[in-house]
């Protein structure tokens, strides 16, 4: 009998004891994220990280890629298309809604940062040299569109035909204010290519954010990586992989003051490379880009995401479910089944 108490007694001891963890790092599940930052990079697919484990004879063993808690795997497909365009596929990974008829009904859908506004987030948006047709701005030639009225925005490009004002920011200064529906210009790319990067620019905007907010979320979306990837230059492709590692790294930095952070990393219209099979067309790939090919664009986009409510972001689903899964508590499930329905019971 005394046996089986001590036994009893021990695997309570154990249970009690043991670290929640996932992808074999420690993990608090269901914990609310502060602080959001959605790095939205179209053309991205994760395989390509390998053009960086492969600069040397032998593969890394670290990479800060392999600092994701989660790898998922969204469906981007919508009520008309199987592979819709960027365009198509960003509004209906921001809003929920499959029903993308490709005019300005799209944009009198609710956005995640709408539904943030509720939770007291202070949200911006930074989108670097989109074609005019995949740009959030392309909300602007619609009259009766609130689009972008609950978010601060930046534009890495030059001055956009549908934006009025000319308001203008430079990563530099310090002279400047991010308002709910206002546009900021990056003064740096009026004269052709960006003179800063978007690691310059994530540094100065959040900075602020996390300064004066005590919650904020974030959407960087980088449309040159796309142009890179078409241009089938292996070692562009691998020089602008290093820049979203350095900019990750420094994300990871400021996780270590705020772990109370959600970093995702994803795609839209993901390429997919059929990369070489043997080690001396590898070398050729980066001198000469001849064995890179193109097939079909991905079926699936890739949602990389660590930190606060990261386990949302595991597994499949489709691109209309990830407005959920930034907001979606276990706590919340009966009351949460729908953000149209969540939503339509707080204006009540």
């Amino acid at each position: 009998m005394n046996k089986f108490i001590l036994y009893f007694s021990l695997i309570s001891v154990f249970a009690c004891s043991q670290q929640t963890t996932i992808g074999m790092k420690d993990h608090k599940y269901s914990m609310v994220p502060n602080h959001i930052v959605w790095i939205q990079v179209p053309g991205f697919l994760y395989e390509h990280t390998v053009l960086r484990n492969f600069e040397s004879p032998s593969p890394v063993n670290y990479s800060i890629w392999n600092e994701f808690s989660c790898v998922g795997y969204s469906w981007s497909y919508n009520l008309y298309n199987i592979r819709p365009s960027n365009r198509d596929q960003a509004l209906t990974q921001v809003t929920g809604n499959q029903n993308i008829k490709n005019n300005c009904l799209d944009y009198e859908q609710k956005t995640l940062w709408d539904f943030l506004k509720i939770y007291k987030y202070k949200s911006l948006v930074i989108e670097k040299q989109p074609k005019s047709k995949n740009s959030f701005l392309s909300s602007l030639n619609c009259k009766k569109s609130n689009f972008l009225d609950n978010v601060s925005f930046l534009l890495m490009d030059k001055k956009n035909k549908q934006i009025n004002q000319k308001k203008f920011f430079h990563y530099q200064s310090s002279n400047y204010e991010f308002k709910p529906g206002e546009i900021l210009i990056d003064k740096t790319c009026q004269n052709g290519d960006c003179i800063s990067s978007i690691k310059d620019n994530l540094e100065k905007t959040w900075e602020k954010l996390l300064q004066k907010n005590s919650k904020s979320f974030l959407l960087v979306r980088d449309f040159d990586y796309e142009k890179i990837v078409s241009s089938k230059n292996a070692l562009n492709i691998k020089k602008r992989l290093f820049e979203y590692e350095k900019l990750l790294r420094y994300i990871l930095e400021k996780r270590k003051v705020h772990p109370d952070m959600l970093v995702v990393f994803s795609s839209t219209n993901g390429k997919r490379i059929e990369f070489p099979k043997q080690g001396k067309r590898w070398n050729e790939l980066f001198d000469s880009g001849k064995y890179l090919t193109f097939h079909n664009k991905s079926l699936y986009n890739n949602f990389l995401s660590m930190g606060a409510r990261s386990e949302n972001f595991c597994g499949s689903f489709n691109d209309s479910e990830i407005i959920d899964r930034f907001l979606w508590l276990n706590k919340d499930y009966n009351y949460l089944k729908s953000i149209k329905n969540y939503f339509h019971k707080l204006k009540k």
